[in-house]
């Protein structure tokens, strides 16, 4: 079986008359009933493929062909913006940037449902949704939501090592290279009280809170995107090409220093 789609232009051949899902989000007077086309969100979803109608783990519910689906502890908010970006490739209907309408705190619970419900397509719209709001806002995520990232992801996961990435670029040249950096560097680190310290500096210094071409390109080159093997998404060996000439100048650049010198 392929993985859950990962890239944009990867569209579902799904069947809108087939099996449904009956997911129920969030619980009391907040909760939301959502019916989605089974084969539609198993395309995208290696959460709900495991629960699809042909499996042994369907809860398909009495008198119906429809798998009904219990997620209490989720946001009928969060479950919406991502079922709006499955299926028109954007999390809201406005001519505003999402950045400037969505906080970091709502952007990481947006990651964290794509995390635990195996949606890559969704980590990686967050991923560039996450560099959009630094680059256009020119803010880095607060304490707060520093803690609320590390509270919300996985051990490792790509969007602390993203956010660890562009504040230590931030920090060039002059602090990019300090040991505190240790296990923040691939979002392994327990504790992000070390990037929390890093950032509040980082705002206290003569540094510019700015995402730079290089950083851009990274983004662009999918190095903090979740992919199949062999999967990339559209522009990215170009952007990741033009990332490898930079690199191969710059150290043309200093062999010729060093010559001179």
């Amino acid at each position: 079986m392929s993985p859950p789609a990962s890239t944009p232009g990867s569209e579902p051949k799904w069947d809108p008359f087939g099996p449904s899902f009956v997911v129920l989000i969030g619980g009391g007077t907040t909760q939301t009933i959502f019916k989605v086309s089974e084969s539609f969100l198993a395309h995208y979803s290696g959460y709900f493929r495991t629960m699809t109608s042909n499996t042994i783990m369907s809860p398909i519910l009495p008198y119906s062909s429809d798998a009904e689906i219990r997620l209490p502890g989720d946001d009928p908010e969060v479950f919406s913006m991502v079922l709006h970006y499955l299926y028109h490739r954007r999390f809201l209907d406005s001519t505003i940037h999402p950045c400037h309408l969505l906080s970091f705190d709502k952007i990481i619970d947006i990651w964290s449902f794509g995390e635990a419900r195996v949606i890559p397509l969704i980590q990686n719209a967050v991923a560039d949704l996450f560099g959009d709001k630094i680059k256009l806002s020119k803010s880095l995520p607060d304490r707060w939501s520093i803690e609320y990232l590390w509270e919300r992801t996985e051990k490792g996961s790509q969007l602390r090592k993203m956010l660890v990435a562009l504040v230590r670029e931030m920090w060039m040249p002059d602090g990019h290279k300090h040991t505190i950096w240790g296990e923040l560097v691939d979002g392994r680190s327990e504790d992000p009280e070390r990037l929390v310290w890093l950032v509040e500096a980082l705002l206290d210094s003569k540094h510019e809170v700015r995402v730079s071409a290089k950083a851009r390109r990274r983004m662009e080159s999918c190095e903090w995107h979740v992919h199949e093997d062999f999967v990339w998404c559209e522009g990215s060996e170009e952007a990741s090409l033009d990332d490898q000439r930079d690199l191969m100048a710059a150290k043309r650049r200093e062999r010729a220093a060093s010559w001179s010198s």
